[in-house]
């Protein structure tokens, strides 16, 4: 299938495994130059290595760590430099460490929206206007399965729950063709 993405620029974050690593392998499929980000430098060098076998698309990577608050602008200078732009976000944020929701105080809740919210926006923030610049760019939004599939037994998907919900008020959510309004 043709997405016409070939030549777009796509940063996907948490790359290197599950979901991420899926749509970065679309994407790179597909002949984007893709930006793949996660904690871990050897998954993420054995990540792009298989990317790099899928399409004809640059394949990059970067180590980030979205607790580290300078995380956001260093994975944006990270894809000014490597890809020289970008089109297409992919906010693929963790997700809360397991434990039961009744033991999750105040502090640990702040702190988990701390970490797996806030980086989020802010690297959208970083990305949307070079995104809006490039007609046609895309922008997504996922949530860890603990967020779209809360458990008791997941410390705390509230946070990602009101983060999606916020996210889905404020943020564009729309994946448009190359060159469409």
């Amino acid at each position: 299938m043709d997405l016409q993405l070939a030549g777009r620029n796509a940063v996907v974050l948490g790359g290197s495994r599950g979901l991420g690593r899926a749509i970065a392998s679309a994407l790179a499929a597909e002949n984007a130059n893709v930006l793949i980000c996660s904690r871990s430098a050897d998954a993420l060098e054995q990540t792009a290595s298989e990317l790099e076998k899928l399409g004809s698309g640059s394949i990059n990577w970067h180590v980030a760590d979205l607790a580290d608050p300078d995380a956001p602008a260093s994975i944006h200078a990270a894809a000014i430099e490597a890809l020289g732009g970008v089109d297409i976000l992919v906010n693929n944020g963790g997700g809360p460490p397991p434990g039961l929701i009744t033991a999750v105080d105040r502090q640990t809740w702040e702190a988990q929206y701390q970490s797996m919210v806030t980086p989020l926006f802010e690297l959208s923030g970083l990305c949307l206007p070079m995104m809006r610049e490039n007609h046609g760019a895309g922008y997504s939004r996922s949530s860890p399965p603990a967020c779209s599939n809360p458990s008791p037994t997941w410390a705390s998907p509230i946070p990602c729950a009101a983060a999606s919900l916020a996210g889905a008020r404020h943020s564009p959510t729309r994946w448009r063709a190359k060159g469409s309004p």
